[in-house]
């Protein structure tokens, strides 16, 4: 009968045969040792992330003159962001809304009459998500360049007043239901400050704050602005 030598003689044979100058061959590449451009798809995250940007593509498109598709369900934050357009361009060309603005030197009058509203809702808006700060405004105070929120509630702050350039009230369907807004404006285009109305149980706007806010704009406010003539 012939003699089988077992596979692991004929390894350990192989490795005496080689000698312990001879260069191995490196072992096989793994998970670890890939490059990324090796590796198998990334995590899930990454995927959610493109899928997210694959469905917000149409609005990385979009600028002020096609919008309608848009402004029913996403924020003009993540709309400018997304577009070629300012957050003050695009509120400007909203279709259906009740759009008044105010001058930059109403900023006290507009503040001072919010806080005597009750409580209100302050949005910050980033690409990361969205934070409500909810309160009572306090009393505004132009001192040194800035604007000035000092009181006893969690509500407090300043904003540059030579960085403010107007201020609007805006009325417009979102998400399915009404949605009002004051809105600062900066010298860039860019949101500076947004103050919402309350909502009530129903998730409706509450009806005393909505009727403040528009006794107010027709206090400060001129209508739609009208666009620079051409020479």
């Amino acid at each position: 009968m012939t003699e089988v030598t077992p596979c692991w003689q004929r390894q350990v044979d192989r490795l005496v045969a080689s000698g312990p100058d001879q260069e191995r061959p490196p072992p096989a590449a793994t998970a670890m040792t890939r490059k990324p451009s090796e590796t198998q798809p990334r995590s899930n995250a990454v995927s959610r992330r493109r899928m997210v940007k694959s469905r917000s593509a149409p609005a990385s498109r979009v600028g002020v003159s096609d919008l309608k598709r848009f402004v029913e369900d996403v924020a003009i934050e993540n709309l400018a962001r997304e577009g070629s357009a300012s957050a003050r361009e695009i509120v400007e060309s909203l279709p259906g809304a009740v759009l008044k603005f105010a001058q930059a030197e109403a900023f006290s009058a507009v503040m001072s009459d919010i806080a005597t509203w009750g409580p209100v809702c302050i949005l910050l808006t980033s690409r990361d998500g969205v934070f409500e700060f909810n309160g009572v405004l306090p009393p505004v105070e132009h001192v040194h360049g800035y604007y000035y929120w000092v009181g006893e509630g969690p509500i407090r702050g300043r904003l540059h007043d030579d960085r403010c350039s107007d201020i609007a009230f805006i009325e417009r369907e979102f998400l399915g239901r009404l949605a009002a807004s004051v809105v600062v404006f900066n010298v860039d285009g860019n949101i500076m400050l947004k103050i919402v109305p309350m909502r009530d149980a129903d998730s409706a706007v509450q009806a005393t704050q909505l009727k403040a806010m528009r006794a107010l704009a027709r206090r400060v406010c001129r209508s739609r602005p009208q666009k620079a003539a051409r020479a």
